[in-house]
């Protein structure tokens, strides 16, 4: 036996591990599917949550997109969480199209008109059309987010998109949501596979 191999009992012992890991993120998966279903918005987000422990969020999403809206107490729910963890989520999952596709299950829908929106993007996301979800209505809003600091100081600078998102684009208004009424940041949450023309309409150097 080749001795990098280690012997039969450490390669069952490997195997097993694996097998057990295996088992243990279907059943995480489950789980996310069938709280979803139950229409309990606690239990929902544990299981989304733990998806997320587990670094399986991409396979979970799969799944939560081949199910019905989910309830409006669970859409409430993951509203909030994503308004305080999208970035995170979005990382997660990393894969875009999936993501949106399981928004469309998670988040309140949207059911108003077409909607010009910005976002304040990273130049060179905007040149691979990478944008991220998170848009607003307001462009002062997308010009102060292209001009922070932090934005700045990224190779090639930030830009600020402009858009007209069909309604079919839009996942979803939480400003208008009655929890976020107070929020000034007019966001809509939107699906780029759905947008039609994108436009720069401002660019800054990096700092």
């Amino acid at each position: 036996m080749d001795p990098r191999m280690g012997d039969a009992s450490d390669i069952a012992a490997f195997m097993e591990d694996i097998r057990r890991e295996r088992d243990q993120n279907r059943e995480a998966v489950r789980e996310v599917v069938a709280a979803i279903r139950a229409g309990d918005a606690g239990r929902a987000l544990r299981a989304i949550c733990r998806a997320a422990d587990l670094y399986i969020c991409r396979e979970a999403f799969v799944r939560i997109a081949r199910l019905p809206p989910a309830a409006p107490e669970i859409q409430d729910a993951f509203l909030a969480l994503f308004t305080s963890s999208g970035d995170s989520l979005r990382s997660m999952v990393n894969d875009d199209r999936v993501l949106a596709r399981g928004l469309r299950v998670l988040l309140p829908s949207y059911t108003g008109p077409a909607v010009r929106l910005w976002r304040g993007e990273l130049a060179a996301n905007a040149r691979y059309r990478r944008y991220g979800a998170s848009w607003t209505a307001s462009r002062d809003i997308a010009e102060a987010f292209a001009q922070s600091e932090i934005r700045r100081q990224s190779r090639g600078g930030t830009v600020v998109l402009e858009t007209l998102a069909p309604p079919d684009a839009i996942l979803c208004a939480r400003t208008l949501h009655p929890d976020h009424l107070e929020s000034n940041e007019q966001e809509f949450i939107v699906d780029r596979w759905k947008l039609d023309k994108v436009r720069i309409v401002a660019r800054f150097k990096p700092s």
